[in-house]
């Protein structure tokens, strides 16, 4: 399984958005759970969920929250260790929110680690996005590179260096990725 731990680093800038991230998701949920008036006036947007989206929490819940981030966002990974674990106790495991989290990528190294994160069995999907959002300052900067830093993860979940090269190359795997960036930037 991940070791969590030989990878946590911390990144500058932690605690102070706290506070601020979690009055924005508090408006957000409220705008978002707002069901009785029509879509154009609540900000709710029509959505679909897809088989092979990592999905936290029920996928029927009453309000869903569509995440597209970067491995490689410093602020991302702010979310991820700081606002999340708040979000997931108090909205998503009292079944009243879901999240969809889905990649969006500013440079290679964010979309092979998106890729890794989709290569991994589905049981330790979000463990593997914990990894890499944890562990981001060690493996993006790797004295060999971000990718051999990836490698190093990959292989912490039993991924050897040939199956995460195949991972990358693989068509499906190509179609995932190019399909989240294109719906990111042409829709959200």
């Amino acid at each position: 399984m991940l070791n969590q731990t030989k990878l946590r680093a911390k990144a500058p800038f932690r605690g102070t958005s706290l506070r601020l991230g979690l009055a924005a998701l508090a408006l957000a949920v409220g705008v978002a759970s707002c069901g009785e008036k029509p879509a154009e006036e609540t900000g709710v947007y029509e959505y679909k969920i897809y088989e092979d989206d990592l999905v936290i929490g029920n996928r029927d819940a009453p309000v869903t929250i569509i995440e597209y981030s970067s491995f490689t966002c410093p602020h991302c990974a702010t979310f991820h260790e700081e606002v999340f674990p708040h979000l997931e106790e108090t909205y998503i495991k009292t079944g009243q929110a879901s999240l969809v989290m889905r990649p969006f990528f500013w440079d290679t190294a964010a979309a092979k680690a998106a890729m890794l994160s989709f290569c991994v069995p589905d049981q330790i999907r979000l463990k593997m996005t914990e990894t890499l959002f944890a562990g981001q300052n060690v493996w993006i900067y790797d004295q060999a590179g971000p990718q051999e830093g990836l490698v190093k993860i990959a292989k912490q979940a039993q991924i050897s260096r040939e199956d995460f090269q195949a991972c990358l190359e693989n068509p499906k795997t190509k179609e995932w990725a190019e399909r989240h960036l294109n719906q990111a930037a042409q829709e959200y």
